[in-house]
């Protein structure tokens, strides 16, 4: 299963209210509490970040379609 990119959970990050920031290619997002993630812009991301940001998101609460998958296939 090839790896999603960076962007698509930049972009699900925004699309539940957070704030994003970006420093080259790299982007920083905030949660509402202040905890911030940097999640890097790159065409797909390797397994390990990608496991972390998947993470990261699923406790703030941020959930996308595709995510249940890749968090169960990345974690097994």
């Amino acid at each position: 299963m090839p790896n999603h990119s960076g962007r698509h959970y930049i972009n699900a990050a925004e699309k539940a209210g957070m704030k994003s920031r970006q420093n080259g290619s790299h982007v920083v997002i905030t949660a509402k509490d202040g905890h911030t993630m940097t999640i890097p812009a790159h065409r797909e991301l390797r397994n390990g970040t990608e496991s972390k940001v998947i993470k990261w998101l699923l406790k703030y609460g941020v959930i996308v379609g595709f995510l249940f998958i890749v968090y169960y296939v990345n974690i097994m």
